[in-house]
């Protein structure tokens, strides 16, 4: 059996570069989609861009944030969501459009304004964004406490 102060010091470099890998993750393209924050954040630029469907990376989340923001639950017909460009002067603020007919791309419903509260999309897009923000904290934070355990194991198998 190997020496305690070999275990430690081992198991501690080990916890090293786990934790380091987590506090990186964050920033690793396409690795970074197993988190949470990644997938929102990859979904509200498509969204923002193009439109985001069903199916989409993203997809699901955006879709759970936004039912959550403007307190309600999305049509079961709803096959795609994107910003309007011409909201702003449409409704005097932005809006999501919520596209319910994949025959007819012009048959759709605006968040805030018929469905929903009425909350402009650049409030929704803060209270995503601050979300995302905090929960990416909350992996580097779990990161770093895993860093600075195996660092904290390494000192301990070396003054043994």
């Amino acid at each position: 059996m190997a020496p305690v102060q070999t275990l430690l010091t081992v198991g501690g470099l080990g916890l090293d570069v786990i934790g380091a890998a987590i506090i990186a993750l964050p920033d690793i393209p396409r690795a970074n989609l197993v988190l949470w924050s990644a997938r929102v954040r990859r979904g509200l630029s498509d969204m923002e861009s193009n439109g985001l469907r069903e199916g989409e990376t993203g997809y699901s989340e955006i879709k759970d944030e936004l039912e959550n923001i403007y307190r309600l639950d999305f049509p079961d017909e709803v096959w795609a969501v994107r910003v309007g460009f011409y909201t702003m002067s449409r409704y005097g603020f932005e809006s999501v459009y919520l596209f319910v007919d994949p025959e007819d791309e012009d048959e759709q419903k605006a968040l805030g304004k018929e469905l929903g509260l009425p909350v402009d999309y650049r409030v929704a897009r803060e209270t995503i964004q601050q979300k995302i923000d905090t929960w990416q904290a909350g992996v580097r934070g779990f990161g770093f406490l895993l860093l600075a355990t195996g660092f904290l194991l390494q000192i301990v198998g070396n003054l043994i």
